[in-house]
């Protein structure tokens, strides 16, 4: 997976695990990088209560105000820094890539929705609550770098979803 800018892509891995294949490239995302990055470099024990922080706080970013300022992209500098992933096709079950969902959805209602939608139905199953769900976190209220409530729809909204599952005559 080859990625520049601020869309993502995910796998639904073969342990029914939701992976975020890409990373951000925006101020919002460089900032929760290097800070967890850090705090993990320094705590002894990465258990599961720091998974589950680090996933909260990842969840916030959405609502930063910096969360859409691009810092890498096609277009925006003369050689754009391209950033690779990999998955092997037999550790996944459903390859989805994404512009602008995760503005409106966290982690946990993408993992929700594919949980809960076959895939040849979620890339519109997934556009459809981007663009008619808002997002609020009124706990957020206090910070002056994040807004509480993001509008549905709020961008150019698109998903693709590669079902991995199928096989032979029945794509």
């Amino acid at each position: 997976i080859a990625s520049a800018g601020d869309s993502r892509a995910y796998v639904l891995g073969n342990d029914n695990n939701l992976y975020q294949m890409t990373v951000d490239d925006n101020l919002a995302y460089r900032a929760w990088n290097k800070q967890w990055t850090q705090l993990e470099k320094q705590e002894k024990n990465r258990g599961v209560l720091m998974q589950i922080a680090k996933g909260n706080a990842k969840d916030d970013l959405r609502f930063r105000k910096d969360a859409n300022v691009v810092t890498n992209g096609l277009g925006l500098r003369e050689k754009p820094r391209i950033n690779f992933s990999r998955a092997r096709n037999d550790t996944y079950k459903t390859l989805m890539l994404f512009s602008d969902v995760t503005d409106c959805l966290s982690d946990k209602q993408i993992m929700a929705i594919t949980k809960s939608t076959k895939p040849a139905y979620l890339a519109t199953a997934l556009v459809n609550e981007a663009i008619t769900k808002d997002s609020n976190k009124p706990e957020l209220a206090q910070s002056e770098n994040h807004f509480i409530h993001i509008p549905a729809g709020k961008d150019n909204t698109t998903a693709a979803v590669y079902d991995n599952t199928r096989r032979g005559d029945e794509r």
